[in-house]
């Protein structure tokens, strides 16, 4: 088996895998710890998951990137992977990651765009409106497959995975993908938003005409709070979904829904 997975690795691009839909499988919860390649979802047992995503890795690593003209030590972007999946959702400050590595900040920002075409991490930006509160100007950071990101972080198992000192960011990144996804939403339709030392909005969406705003909540019982009814109004948001780890769907107030992530569908 374990030689089956590798075959399959190596016998495919980056482009080619088949990525699942939360909608798609019965077990969201084993989705968010392996990941949305069927080759480590479907294996068939947690440690041949690991494995596969290991090897993936380490494909993209020394062959896609060689293959599309980037020579690039592998390492190097190994631990450059790492470090980016430990701030998972955070700020991207190419600066700080530059003295980590030892390289410059222009260094970084060339590999940053090249993980990006090979679809390893999704920069999202900020969105800025015309109001007059501070506003975040730096971009979020995520490692777009969950079950890459438990890789890099050395998250093998369920236990480990709720007991993981960053799980909300782990849901957050997870949950976050999945939406773009269903909604087939484009690079240049997907923000975040937030206000310095004040409210913030997960992921808004701005798609056919309309403002559809996402908070993405690891709680039993999402609650209406002051940071949501600020992104509401300062954003003129067409409505506002809370998503959680749960599958019971309920509107919260004008405008504002809670929608379990299995629940998910196309609302732009």
């Amino acid at each position: 088996m374990k030689q089956l997975l590798k075959q399959r690795v190596d016998c495919v691009g980056y482009d080619e895998l088949e990525r699942l839909f939360v909608t798609q499988v019965l077990e969201c919860k084993q989705l968010w710890l392996r990941g949305a390649y069927s080759q480590s979802y479907y294996a068939e047992t947690i440690e041949e998951s690991y494995l596969w995503r290991q090897r993936y890795i380490m494909h993209v690593l020394e062959r896609i990137l060689p293959g599309l003209g980037f020579n690039i030590p592998m390492m190097r972007m190994w631990y450059l992977l790492v470090e980016l999946a430990s701030k998972q959702g955070k700020a991207l400050n190419c600066s700080q990651i530059g003295v980590v590595l030892r390289v410059t900040n222009h260094t970084v920002r060339h590999y940053v765009n090249i993980l990006i075409k090979t679809s390893m991490i999704r920069i999202l930006e900020p969105w800025f409106e015309n109001i007059s509160k501070r506003q975040v100007k730096s971009p979020k950071v995520f490692i777009r497959d969950s079950g890459l990101l438990h890789t890099l972080v050395g998250v093998q198992n369920n236990d480990q995975l709720q007991v993981y000192p960053r799980l909300s960011a782990s849901w957050e990144g997870f949950a976050l993908e999945e939406i773009i996804k269903i909604n087939n939403a484009q690079r240049e339709e997907c923000f975040f938003w937030g206000v310095q030392g004040g409210a913030e909005l997960d992921l808004l969406i701005i798609k056919n005409g309309k403002r559809i705003g996402f908070e993405i909540k690891y709680t039993d019982m999402p609650k209406m709070t002051k940071s949501m009814t600020m992104a509401l109004q300062d954003l003129k948001l067409d409505h506002l979904y809370v998503v959680y780890p749960h599958r019971v769907s309920y509107p919260l107030a004008d405008r504002v829904s809670v929608v379990g992530i299995e629940d998910m569908i196309s609302v732009v």
